[in-house]
């Protein structure tokens, strides 16, 4: 399976939000989130991958959920793809769908990350640089 053609991009049910210290320490509480010193942010996604009945289309939907721990910011979103896809001839689903899951999520995140880089440095602080497991 490759990606021929990137129909579609939408980004929509953006959330964000600027948080006080005390703001912090209860959305994490409320999220069950066990933080290390270490610890910049906290990531969650939900990506989820289907196939149009031809199998020659594919989209990608993920749902984001990042805290900013260093500057308090939490950002939620919810992102979509539509591709063209070539299935060569392939007839396994679970490794077409791994397969669209990691190049599809990869053009995804591209468009994503000017986004972001905008919503996080309208409050003059340094961008959010998405980590490398997002």
């Amino acid at each position: 399976m490759r990606i021929v053609e990137f129909h579609d991009f939408d980004i929509f049910n953006i959330k964000f939000d600027l948080l006080e210290e005390k703001e912090l320490l209860e959305l994490l509480e409320a999220k069950q989130v066990d933080v290390d010193d270490d610890d910049e942010y906290h990531l969650v996604k939900d990506v989820k991958v289907g196939f149009s009945e031809d199998l020659e289309g594919a989209q990608i939907i993920g749902q984001i959920d990042l805290i900013d721990l260093q500057f308090r910011r939490h950002i939620e979103a919810t992102i979509s793809g539509y591709f063209t896809i070539d299935m060569e001839g392939q007839i396994d689903m679970e490794a077409a769908s791994q397969k669209m899951y990691e190049d599809g999520w990869y053009v995804l995140k591209q468009q994503l990350r000017p986004i972001v880089n905008f919503l996080t440095t309208m409050d003059s602080r340094k961008a959010v640089h998405l980590p490398l497991d997002f």
